[in-house]
């Protein structure tokens, strides 16, 4: 059996064009993106906060399918690597609670998400890689992702406190230094060329083991994800 591998990050930190690096050296199955998984069709932006949870509904099915898509594979590869998992649609909520208190539903996903996870209809990778990447360096990938593909990001994943909060998130369950750390993972400050850090990420990838407690896990989890309702804004 495989193991499942999550790359996390801000938006333009350089996730896909590492996974592709990483795919095209190493012959590994990665997991479809959101955006090739749906081809560009998501919902519209909410109106009201019924909209809002169903559009977060709507990437809560997108992330259990891709999630399935892997278990499906993993009696296929070593590795399987995917372009975030559902834990970036709740770092995003984590930040956006505070930007669009209106649209606040936090609370909902945190529950839910718990839920989809303990009815095993979720489950949590094997490993996560954080890529901690400079804020000019982000700005350097936007621009060029838009030249290459005229993809436009929001301003927001760009402007303070936003992005902040997002990586905050990440941070309490990632990084070392956090006393709410919960998961199997590593904090990766990216300040190298796409094969460097490709080369490092790889080392990383082939040396990490299968998840031995997964329920240990999910519990450690769910202690911190609902510890982080409390949070307030940095």
């Amino acid at each position: 059996m495989g193991k499942l591998i999550v790359i996390s990050g801000l938006p333009a930190s350089g996730k896909s064009t590492l996974i592709k690096n990483l795919k095209e050296k190493y012959n590994i199955i990665t997991v479809p993106e959101h955006n090739e998984w749906v081809k560009g069709k998501f919902p519209k932006v909410p109106e009201n906060i019924e909209e809002k949870i169903e559009k977060q509904r709507f990437f809560l099915n997108l992330d259990i399918a891709r999630y399935n898509w892997a278990m499906e594979h993993i009696d296929k590869a070593d590795i399987i690597i995917s372009d975030t998992d559902f834990t970036s649609p709740l770092a995003h909520n984590y930040a956006e609670r505070w930007l669009l208190p209106d649209f606040n539903i936090y609370n909902w996903m945190v529950d839910e998400y718990i839920h989809q996870l303990e009815m095993k209809n979720l489950g949590l990778a094997d490993y996560y890689i954080y890529l901690d990447v400079s804020f000019e360096e982000r700005l350097k990938h936007r621009e060029e992702d838009f030249q290459r593909t005229g993809r436009k990001r929001n301003d927001m994943f760009f402007t303070q406190p936003f992005p902040q909060n997002m990586r905050r998130f990440h941070y309490i369950m990632i990084n070392d230094q956090s006393p709410r750390k919960c998961l199997p993972s590593v904090w990766y400050e990216n300040n190298k060329t796409v094969d460097e850090a490709a080369a490092d990420l790889w080392n990383i990838i082939r040396k990490t083991p299968i998840t031995q407690n997964p329920k240990e896990i999910l519990e450690k989890f769910s202690i911190s994800l609902k510890d982080t309702i409390n949070d307030e804004q940095q």
